[in-house]
């Protein structure tokens, strides 16, 4: 792959999904109507001191993943791709017929997936535009948000994960050769 002349600029994302592990595979299923992905940098200024001089180093602590998208999909979450919600009829609490719970211990305890975001830049310096991806081998998925309730408004789903350090994905499998002490993620071009 070569790599962009200089910069990408950002022209839609076009698919975000999960990779999880299909009997020894990775395998990818998305969840439509991506609206945002933000991989915040989770980092630790650590301050060196000595001879009435101060350094700040930044220290690199993980790579964290916050996903938006514009409806709040059970019906992908329940997937075994994603997170496994099952959909409880049978006395469900408060008279209704159906019930999805959420925050259980597997949840909370991360649930483990791979991540990929594919989108659309335009190269600036060679001004071609390509497609691109985002690929985390694995993470670890936390607590699923509620949907906002306002008015004539997206029900939006809002996801947490933190990538892990790794030389395998998801399935187990070896990645392609490169660092030895392994990676958070990947860039990539289609």
């Amino acid at each position: 792959m070569a790599l962009p002349s200089q910069t990408l600029r950002i022209i839609g994302v076009t698919y975000a999904g999960f990779v999880y592990d299909n009997a020894g595979t990775a395998a990818m299923a998305q969840i439509k109507k991506v609206n945002k992905v933000d991989l915040p940098l989770d980092t630790t200024d650590v301050s060196v001191e000595g001879d009435e001089q101060l350094d700040k180093v930044p220290q690199f602590n993980g790579l964290n993943i916050d996903l938006t998208f514009d409806y709040y999909d059970i019906k992908a979450l329940g997937a075994a791709s994603a997170f496994n919600k099952t959909v409880i009829t049978s006395s469900p609490p408060l008279g209704a017929t159906e019930a999805v719970p959420f925050g259980e211990n597997a949840e909370t305890a991360g649930i483990v997936r791979g991540f990929v975001a594919k989108f659309n830049a335009l190269d600036t310096v060679a001004n071609a535009t390509g497609v691109y991806g985002i690929y985390v081998p694995i993470a670890d998925w936390y607590v699923i948000t509620p949907p906002s309730l306002a008015y004539k408004s997206k029900a939006q789903l809002q996801l947490k994960g933190t990538a892990r350090k790794t030389t395998v994905d998801v399935a187990g499998d070896a990645l392609p050769t490169g660092p030895t002490d392994g990676v958070y993620w990947y860039m990539l071009k289609f």
